[in-house]
């Protein structure tokens, strides 16, 4: 009979849970459901996603690059493996991207409410709360998780893929670690499990490296004792795995974590910094409780006095947060210490102890807001009777379903790059990222005088920044307007006197121009900034050759060549200089020379051609023309080139079939109609004196 109990009890607790389960991975789907049309944005799906070659394969060496560790920049190669998933399956449509967002973000929520169910009861503060109060906790915590629109950022956002990888591991692992603990034998699967999908996190994102404090804090809430140490020495079983990982890992994930995204403190002075982040906490709680400001990029206010009604605030919270919880660990409760620990925890490798390149950001907040909807539901339910949990299921529901709604709302601004920055220029007018990045979008869909619009303000309001003059430069450029396009990237250069793209950009500004004395040196210079990179001597020796001074494009091409012996190019274009200088011997060596490196390059074919119909050569000739059509079967130059060799074999018939071909292959093509005209008017004229 007892036994039946406890099978009944059982089923009625797993059916409790797959319902919940069910209603997050519903409300996940429901909510996010309206991203399935959203576009790639230029808010770094660029460079991430849509323009990286990492993520074009999943052959095992590719993979392996993947894993490669690199110190000279970010090591989350479980992201990109991530992306390549997806490049396999959809290319670059960005539907996928988005369906896996979701998902992983839904298995979060699942995780989530698993690991509380089983933390909930077992935390000081907490461990009196009825099974029906800490379901709903539970559920109600995921719930917030899963549809509170300060969460929009990470789940919608492609290139945010490293959160919702990182909470969905993260959960899973914090899952199999409390499974672990609550076992009446240590498990070493269990305990294995926990491990990989840690290290999984943090190779997802290293801001997982904070997991094993987690850890710490759920284990010394749970313990009657206030003593760290002693906890610690408790489950120095449990730890020890995590311990050695963290040894190994860290050393080497600190130049990606720190090293190599850090910057220094406003004007060296950390205080400074400290008065940003008391406005940025107040501005993060503002936003759980009224999300309605939400904005993609928050700008870097610098604070440099206390005297700021959110410092202030902020400096009350967190004593009144601190005295609450000194108080309630002296009756033996942590539940506040729990929550607070939480979000602290997670938050802190954005905190900026150690500054970084954004101060405030959404994304940041993706599982710290945990500890905040764990305080708000549990704060509760912890005083509410029995007699009255239905109004309050019904109060909570409501309130799910408007952030629900914002949610939905939030996800139309992700829609494409113009939607997004529109937004976050709404917010804040005076957003120079935000009016940069707009321009861009314009510039990227061919509407550069609507790029201008956007461009130009964000340079009157920081004139000093790194990129507002190179894209003022490139959108005046494409308009046309090519002397104040050079008088951008002149402003460019000041500011950034090493940017070579700049450098080699302007030069060809005045090379349209016809200023070629000033395009000349900004080649050299470009040259000189690199330190001996052959494409650069390849670019000047080009430029000189095409202003007619073929010494020194010769020795150019000859220190691109001592640097890079294999580069064809640099062997056909200095036979091109010696073709033009009528050195045709030396001119036939280097183009043969092009093609020992790349046989099927069809240009140096029509170039040696050309050498043997000026050597008379004209069978010769015709071979190497026929090579370079076997492999570019539609090459009009060629088609005109042989049609001159008939016409010095005195072949006009074959000759005007040739000139024929080339102008149908290139209808501008107008040498070719120049050669026909004068070939129908010979051959009209033979015909009038035969009569």
């Amino acid at each position: 009979m007892k036994f039946g109990k406890e099978m009944k009890k059982y089923y009625s607790k797993t059916r409790t849970k797959i319902f919940a389960v069910f209603i997050i991975l519903i409300s996940v789907f429901v909510v996010y459901a309206n991203t399935l049309q959203n576009e790639f944005t230029n808010w770094d799906d660029g460079p991430l996603i849509v323009n990286k070659k990492e993520i074009r394969s999943l052959d095992f060496e590719n993979i392996k690059k993947i894993f490669d560790y690199k110190a000279d920049g970010t090591y989350q190669p479980v992201r990109v493996l991530s992306y390549a998933i997806d490049y396999h399956f959809w290319g670059l449509n960005p539907v996928g991207y988005h369906i896996h967002n979701i998902l992983l973000h839904a298995m979060a929520a699942v995780f989530l409410y698993l690991c509380l169910l089983n933390i909930i009861p077992q935390i000081r503060g907490m461990e009196l709360l009825d099974n029906k109060s800490i379901q709903y906790i539970a559920l109600f915590t995921a719930l917030f998780f899963a549809v509170h629109p300060v969460n929009v950022e990470a789940v919608t956002w492609l290139s945010g893929r490293k959160y919702v990888l990182l909470s969905f591991f993260s959960f899973l692992s914090f899952y199999l670690f409390v499974k672990n603990s609550i076992e009446e034998r240590y498990s070493i699967w269990l305990s294995g499990g926990s491990l990989l999908t840690a290290i999984l996190a943090v190779f997802s994102s290293p801001f997982g490296v904070v997991l094993p404090v987690i850890f710490f804090l759920y284990d010394y809430c749970r313990d009657e004792s206030n003593n760290p140490l002693l906890v610690m020495k408790k489950r120095v079983i449990h730890y020890l795995p995590y311990l050695i990982f963290v040894l190994l890992a860290v050393p080497k994930l600190w130049t990606v974590l720190v090293m190599g995204s850090s910057r220094e403190h406003y004007q060296g002075n950390a205080v400074y910094t400290l008065w940003c982040m008391l406005k940025v906490i107040f501005d993060y709680f503002r936003n759980f409780i009224f999300p309605v400001w939400l904005n993609t990029r928050y700008t870097d206010y610098v604070a440099l006095t206390m005297m700021d009604y959110k410092i202030i605030i902020s400096l009350v919270g967190l004593s009144i947060l601190i005295g609450w919880i000194i108080r309630q660990m002296k009756k033996t409760r942590k539940n506040l210490l729990f929550c607070a620990g939480w979000f602290f925890i997670f938050w802190l490798p954005v905190s900026n102890i150690v500054p970084i390149s954004t101060k405030m950001a959404d994304r940041y907040i993706y599982m710290a807001g945990v500890g905040f909807f764990l305080w708000f539901v549990s704060i509760i339910f912890n005083h509410v009777n029995a007699n009255k949990r239905n109004i309050v299921n019904i109060c909570m529901v409501s309130l799910l379903m408007v952030c629900a709604g914002l949610s939905i709302q939030r996800n139309m601004t992700w829609k494409n790059s113009i939607v997004l920055w529109e937004d976050s220029l709404k917010k804040d007018p005076l957003n120079v990222l935000a009016l940069t990045n707009l321009g861009s979008a314009y510039f990227d869909r061919g509407k550069y005088k609507d790029a201008l619009r956007y461009y130009f303000p964000a340079a009157l309001l920081k004139p000093d920044h790194f990129a507002v003059h190179n894209n003022l430069g490139a959108a005046y450029m494409k308009d046309g307007q090519l002397e104040k396009a050079a008088k951008e990237y002149l402003k460019d250069i000041e500011i950034n006197p090493n940017r070579i793209q700049s450098h080699e950009v302007l030069a060809k500004i005045y090379k349209k121009l016809g200023n070629n004395n000033k395009a000349m040196l900004l080649y050299e210079k470009v040259v000189q900034l690199t330190g001996g990179d052959p494409e650069k001597y390849y670019n000047l020796a080009s430029f000189c050759a095409a202003q007619g001074k073929y010494e020194k494009a010769v020795v150019n091409f000859r220190k691109a060549l001592e640097i890079r012996p294999d580069y064809p190019e640099a062997y056909y274009d200095m036979g091109r200089v010696f073709h033009n200088t009528k050195r045709f011997d030396k001119a036939e060596e280097y183009y043969l020379k092009a093609l020992d490196l790349k046989n099927d390059y069809p240009e140096p074919y029509n170039s040696l051609g050309n050498v043997m119909l000026a050597k008379g050569a004209y069978d010769k000739a015709e071979k190497y023309y026929r090579k370079a059509l076997e492999i570019r079967p539609e090459y009009p130059e060629v088609y005109y080139n042989m049609g001159n060799g008939y016409v010095l074999r005195n072949d006009l018939e074959t000759a005007l079939e040739y000139f024929r071909k080339a102008l149908q292959l290139d209808s501008g093509y107008s040498a070719a109609r120049q050669m026909i005209n004068k070939i129908e008017q010979v051959m009209n004229d033979r015909s009038s004196n035969k009569e």
